[in-house]
This record gives C-alpha cells, structure tokens and sequence, in this order.
C-alpha cells in the first residue's frame, strides 16, 4: 500500500513538473482562477473587494485557453523568435483586465456573455494552433488526443472532487466541524489547481509523430456507435415528422425547434468528426454511410431552423439568444453544405471559422450585444411612439395615467426588463433622464427594479381586465394611516400578481380596474 501511494506522488510530481516547464502560464492562469473565486468568497462583506476578485477569475479564466494555445502555436512554429510566442499571453490578458466590468458578476449581463464568448472563440482557436500547417491526419490525432485527456482528466478530478466532499461531509457531522465554505475551497483548488495537470500531461508534443499515426481507439468508436449515433437517430426521426407536420398544416415552425436542432447538430457533428478518419475504410460501412448522409440530412434542418429564427426575429427583434442562434445556424448550413457537396474540404477549417464567427459575435458594432441592443431599443421607441410617449425622439409623460392595451403593455414591460438586465442603466438613461429625472436611476436598488421603476414615472398601465396584467401599489412610509376597530391582520403574498379574488382573514380581495377591494362574501 505504501509502495502503491510512494509511486502515486511520484507520478504525479513528475506530471506537475513536466506541466509546468512546458505551460508555465497555464498553470498559474488556473490557479489565479481558483484563488481570486475563494478570496472572493471568504470576503463577501466588501463588494469592492469581490468584484475585484470576479474581474481577476475572467480574466485568469480567459488566459487559459490563450496561453495554451499560443504554447502550442509557438512549439509548432518556425518562427525565429518563437520562444517569446507565449509570453504574448500576459500583456494581452493585462489589457483585456481594464476591458472588464468594475462590478465583475454583478455587471450587465451583456458584459458576462461577451467573456463567454471570447473563452468560446479561444477554445476554438485551440483546436487549430498545433497544425496551422500539416495533414488531416495529424490534425485529427492531435484534437484526439486532447478531447480524450480532457475527458480523462474530468473523470479523474469528478471522482477525487466526490470523495473528499463525502469526506469532509463525514467529518461534519461525526464531529461537528463547520466546514461551510470548505467544500467551494476544495472544488476551486481540484478544478483550478489539480485538473490542469491530469489533463497536460496528456498534450502531445511530437507533432510530426502525429502526421503519420493511423490509431483510433476503439472505446473512441463505441462511444460513437452505441451513443451518439442512437442520439441523432432518434432527433433525426423527431425532426423530420415535425417538418412533415408543418408542411401539411402549412405553419411556419415554432421558435422551440432550434433547441433539438442545436442539439442534433452538436452530437451528429461530433460523431462526424470522431468517425472522420473511418470513412475511408471498407471494413466500417456503418461509419461511411452516417459520414455521407448525416450531413444531407442536416441541411434541410438547418433552413427549419432559420425559418423558424426569422419568425421570432421578425416579431419580436433581436436578442443575444436569437443572433447567437441564427450564427449557429449559418455555420451548421455552411458545415453541411461543405461537407456534402465537397468530401475533400476536410475538418480543419470548422473550428477556424466557429473561432471567428464567435469572436465576431462578441465584439464590433456587428456583435450580438450590438445588434440586439439597437433592436430592442428601437422596438421599445416604437411602442411608446404608438401611444404618444414619445413624440419628436423625446419622451412625453401623459397627464393622467394612461392605460394601454394589455398586448403593447406587456411587450413593452418585457422590452424595458430585457433592456435593463442585460445592458444595464447605460441605454436607457439618454432616452428618459430628461422626462422623469434621476430618481429611477438612483432610487432602483438593482437592474431588475429599473424597469418597474421607470414603468411607474410614464404612469402607464395595462388593461386590467386582462388576465395576466400587473397591477402595483405604493405605500407612503411617512404618510400614516390610522386604523380602528379590528382586531387582527393578515398578509396577502404576491398582492401584483392575483388576478382573481382572494381570501385573506376573512376577507375576499380583488384588484379591480386598478382598485383594490375588500368584502366578506366573494365578487365577481
């Protein structure tokens, strides 16, 4: 047992080692994300201080995949000065550092999936930086190698993550140690810390061994045949009989069609790109015959998806969700389209193009972010230009509260509630500061509280007749109400919301027509 546990550090110093002569960086991008998370953690009293903490996790998460992939590059690069490809890494991680939100997490939430999108777009820039010159061959066996030593390493690090949480669950409760916010340290530690070295140990470093190496692992291919063949299979199948629905019935598609798309796509393009190396082989006609038809199958899919896309965008513009997903689906058309009618086009320039497209998608006036926030705003001006709150781009506050159709209510509730989560006061100060002021802006406690907020400076309303209208009451804090003659009191939970009467301490309570009423039999 000893000699087993003795060889176990050995390995494993040797694997730290090794990893970090050769990804130095990597190594320390990673264990700056798992520190800056527990500090943040372990400081939760000063805001301040964990959004600093926030702002060092992105930016130490980002430079993970950038360093490794400019280590990659340079070790397969004939440049001259190749040795200083990597370092590359720390002014570029420095200057995106001031790019970041001050409040970290707590910022817009267009902010958090630009950083989602840029770590997506390096994670596909990975793929290609070994062999930005090469065979097929090679390029295959690298990303081979890669996704099976990632996998390898989640396992690993899943089970070590598991043990030592029932561990120190155990010691809990035996002993009554309060372990609260050891459980986040140790899952932060293992995933920063320990998950990098199982999984760059597994990198390969000849790459011309790789042009030549013919293996493919037959767990590689069981894993394909038994699970994700059956999976497209089955969506295939569901997908095609919905396209048969909508073409007897003559509907456009619903917008809930891109999600099995999406996922079809996922799993019939990975089993592609796993079986890709057996499709030239006689003896596996099962993985030439779903090379050669998957991508056939898919294109017809991919126009549904688009179609089904345009409808949602044409009624209600864009949004981040929207754009991301009619990217997705001009790539998958683009993959099958390729793929089908040029078998030769190979693999290697799938990830090149998601990297860009991702990137594209995160950054410049032609962003996600971009394009979805000049749609909703002009969806918004156009709902208020249409009942006369804005007249000359400027906005008019009615002299009575106005009551709108609870149709444009409700969308204009949703557009100002998208507006606000995800961009933040930003947008919407220039357009309503002059109108209502800066008590909305100062007074909302979060983004959420914005929109309702503002929705109560314009004193509009829906038709209260509708059933799922909003109706809201202020109390005055400093006017007081005196009251007589009771004995007791109830609470009513969620008073906005009801629409229809209930019974509260005896009483029934209605909203009605924007007035709340009491009566002891029930209305109505």
């Amino acid at each position: 047992m000893a000699k087993s546990l003795a060889s176990f550090y050995q390995e494993f110093e040797d694997a730290f080692l090794s990893s970090f002569v050769r990804f130095p960086l990597l190594l320390v991008c990673g264990c700056a994300w798992a520190c800056a998370l527990a500090f943040a953690l372990h400081h939760g009293g000063s805001k301040d201080t964990v959004h600093l903490c926030q702002r060092v996790a992105m930016a130490a998460a980002t430079g993970i995949p950038l360093s490794f992939s400019l280590k990659i590059f340079a070790e397969n690069s004939r440049l001259r000065l190749r040795s200083w490809i990597p370092w590359l890494a720390i002014p570029t991680l420095a200057l995106y550092f001031t790019t970041l939100p001050i409040e970290g997490f707590d910022g817009p939430a267009i902010e958090i999936h630009r950083w989602l999108l840029i770590l997506g777009s390096l994670h596909f820039a990975a793929a290609v930086s070994a062999h930005t010159r090469g065979s097929e061959a090679g390029f295959w066996q690298f990303n081979r190698r890669i996704f099976q030593g990632f996998c390898v390493a989640v396992l690993y690090t899943g089970v070590l993550i598991a043990g030592l949480e029932l561990a120190l669950l155990s010691a809990d409760k035996l002993f009554g140690f309060n372990f609260e916010k050891a459980y986040a340290d140790l899952f932060l530690f293992i995933s920063g810390c320990i998950h990098p070295i199982f999984f760059l140990r597994t990198v390969p470093s000849d790459f011309e061994a790789l042009q030549s190496d013919t293996e493919h692992p037959r767990g590689l291919k069981a894993f394909t045949q038994f699970v994700l063949a059956p999976l497209v299979a089955v969506f295939t199948l569901i997908l095609y009989a919905y396209g048969a629905k909508i073409t007897l019935s003559r509907n456009w598609p619903q917008g809930w069609v891109a999600l099995p798309v999406l996922l079809l796509s996922t799993f019939g393009i990975l089993s592609f790109l796993l079986l890709h190396p057996l499709r030239e082989r006689a003896d596996e006609k099962w993985a030439c015959w779903l090379c050669r038809w998957f991508p056939r199958a898919l294109a017809p899919l991919s126009v549904l998806l688009l179609l089904a896309l345009r409808e949602r965008i044409e009624a209600y513009g864009f949004t981040e969700e929207r754009y991301l997903g009619l990217s997705a689906g001009g790539c998958i058309l683009l993959w099958a389209l390729v793929t089908s009618l040029k078998r030769s086009a190979g693999i290697r320039w799938l990830p090149v193009v998601l990297a860009t497209v991702v990137l594209l998608s995160a950054v410049g006036p032609w962003s996600a972010g971009h394009v979805s926030l000049k749609s909703q705003m002009t969806r918004l001006e156009s709902l208020m230009t249409k009942h006369g709150l804005l007249k000359d781009r400027k906005v008019a506050i009615p002299e009575q509260r106005l009551k709108i159709p609870q149709k444009d209510f409700g969308s204009f509730q949703e557009t100002l509630k998208h507006l606000a989560r995800r961009y933040g006061e930003g947008p919407l100060k220039p357009l309503f500061l002059e109108a209502i002021g800066t008590d909305p802006f100062d007074k909302a406690q979060t983004r959420w509280m914005l929109a309702d907020s503002i929705i109560k400076h314009l004193r509009i309303y829906g038709d209260s007749n509708d059933a799922h209208s909003n109706e809201f009451f202020e109390l005055d804090p400093n006017d007081a109400i005196h009251v007589e003659g009771f004995s007791k009191a109830s609470t009513v939970i969620d008073l906005q919301h009801f629409s229809h009467a209930v019974r509260s301490g005896g009483l029934w309570l209605k909203i009605n027509k924007a007035t709340l009423t009491a009566s002891r039999e029930e209305t109505g």
